[in-house]
Order: C-alpha cells, then sequence, then structure tokens
C-alpha cells in the first residue's frame, strides 16, 4: 500500500484546522501522511499543533517565517512528503472517512488526477451538494473547474508540472489541475459527495476575496492561446459575473454557451431583479 500525503495549509483557524485533521485521521485509508504548513498563523495553531505531534508519529507541522500564501505554502508541503500520491485540504473543511481510499481505488496511470463531488456548506443546517462530470477532459477544463479545489495525483506529476504558480494570487487550484491534464488529457471524478466545503463566508482564506479577480484574469491570460472561440466567450461571461456587473440580456447571450447555462440563468435572474427593484423605486 502507498503512502499518501495530505497537505493542510492554515492560517489563523485553529478550530477549523482540528475538524480538518480529525477528518483526515478518521479515513479508511491508513497508509497517511498529514502535513499542516502553517502561514504565519497568530492564533493557538502553534499550541494545537504540538498536541498532534506529540500523539501521531505521521504528522509533520512547518511554519513559514514570512506570510506567504497558499501557494507557497503547499509548495512547501509537496516537497517535504514522503509520500507517491499527494491530496490536499483547507483547513476549514473536511474529508468524508471514505475519501481518499475511494480515490486511491479509481486513479489510474492514464488519468492526471482523481477528485470526488463535494458537498457546499452554505448555513449551518443546509450544504448543498456539488455535482461533476464523471470524466473530465482538457477541453472540459478550459472551460471552467470541473474539478473543485482538491484533487488526487501522484506526486510525481506535481513536480514534473512545476508545481503551484507562486504567483498567481487566486484559482491556484484551477491553473494546477489545468497543468496536470495538459499532461496527462483526462481525470476521472468520483460520482459520489466525499469532501465538505465551507461557504459560511464567515471569515476569509489564505487567499483573500479582492484578489479573486485578479486571479482569474491571470489564469485566463495564461491559458488564452488554448482556448477557443467558444471558450473565450464563456471566460469573459464568468468574468463579467465576479465583477457584478449589470449585464444586458443581449450580451449575455452573445457572449453564452452550452456550458454556461448556470450562470446565465443567474445573472439573467439578477439582472430582471435590478431592473425590478429600480423600477418600483
Amino acid at each position: 500500500m502507498e503512502i499518501v500525503s495530505v497537505i493542510i495549509t492554515t492560517h489563523n483557524r485553529s478550530k477549523q484546522l482540528i475538524n480538518a485533521i480529525e477528518s483526515v485521521l478518521k479515513q479508511t485509508y491508513k497508509m497517511l501522511e498529514i502535513i499542516v504548513v502553517d502561514d504565519c498563523s497568530k492564533d493557538n495553531t502553534y499550541t494545537v499543533m504540538q498536541s498532534y505531534l506529540e500523539e501521531f508519529s505521521n504528522i509533520q507541522y512547518i511554519q513559514l517565517k514570512v506570510p506567504s500564501g497558499a501557494n507557497v505554502a503547499r509548495n512547501q508541503g509537496i516537497m517535504v512528503s514522503k509520500g507517491s500520491y499527494i491530496t490536499g485540504l483547507d483547513d476549514d473543511d473536511t474529508m468524508m472517512t471514505t475519501r481518499i481510499s475511494t480515490m486511491m481505488k479509481y486513479l489510474k496511470d492514464d488519468y492526471a488526477f482523481v477528485c470526488t463531488e463535494v458537498y457546499y456548506q452554505i448555513t449551518k443546517d443546509f450544504r448543498k451538494r456539488k455535482n461533476f462530470k464523471e470524466y473530465i477532459t482538457l477541453n472540459d477544463m478550459l472551460y471552467y473547474n470541473h474539478a473543485g479545489n482538491q484533487v488526487l495525483a501522484k506526486k510525481e506529476s506535481f513536480i514534473k508540472a512545476g508545481l503551484y504558480d507562486e504567483s498567481i494570487v487566486a484559482a491556484q487550484d484551477y491553473d494546477m489541475w489545468l497543468r496536470l491534464i495538459l499532461d496527462k488529457p483526462k481525470a476521472y471524478c468520483v460520482q459520489e459527495a466525499l469532501m465538505t466545503i465551507d461557504h459560511l463566508d464567515t471569515h476569509l482564506r489564505i487567499t483573500t476575496s479582492k484578489n479573486k479577480i485578479k486571479g482569474y484574469i491571470q489564469v485566463y491570460n495564461k491559458y488564452k492561446h488554448l482556448y477557443s472561440k467558444q471558450q473565450r466567450k464563456s471566460k469573459l461571461l464568468r468574468l463579467l459575473k465576479l465583477r457584478e456587473k449589470d449585464i444586458s440580456i443581449e450580451r449575455i447571450f452573445q457572449l453564452a454557451t452550452f456550458h454556461d447555462y448556470k450562470s446565465v440563468i443567474m445573472i439573467a435572474i439578477k439582472s430582471f431583479n435590478t431592473k425590478s427593484s429600480k423600477h418600483d423605486i
């Protein structure tokens, strides 16, 4: 059985970090290494981690000396990892107990990576399942991120792809998956939700929300030479959506592709509600 290294990046969220670590320790796949990379936390993360280090020999703890961001933290974790396979977890997310064993079961040599469907925790009492395509191609990924924020792949694949791009301020995961799938142009998504992603919006992640648009523009510029005309239109529509621009219905349908039907519906509803509100005033 091969070792899987789980990279958990964290910043000032010790309470959530405990839940993340515990969800990995409960995995049915037992050949695991947990590497927590701390991006200069000012809370009691250090104290929390000392307790884990005393109890578990398969946990490593790395403290970055200066605030460096998620990409640097992930790369530090990958480079010190001992596993043949790498997966990740944000400090405020959790895995179902069979996530890693299931991904390892489905991973094949000709797959760029394996991922699973996920749950989004929208409120304390409500979570929404996010479905992904079962077989993911490079063409799919050039439209948008069909894999979510975490995948499992060989360590050598991450290194061959050049690790996480430390110049990108957001959408770093999407950029990484694109480079993985450029090398092996298909991936697999387990049709089962095996991770819960925090969408409560009660705090900021390591990559701050103000950088979100900038990060997507960076990724767009990095891969625009690969986009078809339809993919360029789709990207522009998504950037306009991120910027929360008041987009006309005509403009929406000029840019929309089949892949964008959900975005089109959301933008159209928002536009209609905005115009109705203005009319009421």
